[in-house]
């Protein structure tokens, strides 16, 4: 987490959106939000946890969450780190459905492999 995040604040992102799971239910999501405390102070970063931790919902949470954020206008947010693929295809959905280019208009990271 503090690495992804440093190397999105390297890259002058200081608004960042952080997607992950309920981190009550699921122990790698409290590690990451746990992680959260030690990343650059340089940016600021809004939470979301989503609350069905299955693959599906959480990808439709991220979509549902994105597509609100993004239908009420631009974001200060410049870039999303999603803390599972999973959750990072969700964005990825709402964010070509907003017509946002990812690496151009908004970054996206994701945290771990679809194996």
């Amino acid at each position: 987490m503090q690495m992804a995040a440093q190397c999105l604040v390297e890259k002058g992102h200081k608004d960042i959106i952080v997607l992950l799971g309920d981190s009550t239910v699921i122990s790698s999501f409290r590690e990451r939000l746990n992680a959260l405390s030690f990343c650059p102070d340089k940016a600021r970063y809004h939470t979301k946890e989503l609350d069905d931790v299955t693959a599906l919902g959480l990808r439709r949470g991220a979509f549902e969450y994105m597509d609100v954020l993004l239908s009420a206008g631009k974001p200060t947010s410049t870039a999303i780190l999603a803390c599972n693929s999973a959750i990072a295809l969700g964005a990825l959905i709402a964010l070509n459905k907003h017509k946002v280019t990812v690496g151009q208009d908004m970054a996206l990271f994701s945290l771990d492999d679809a194996d």
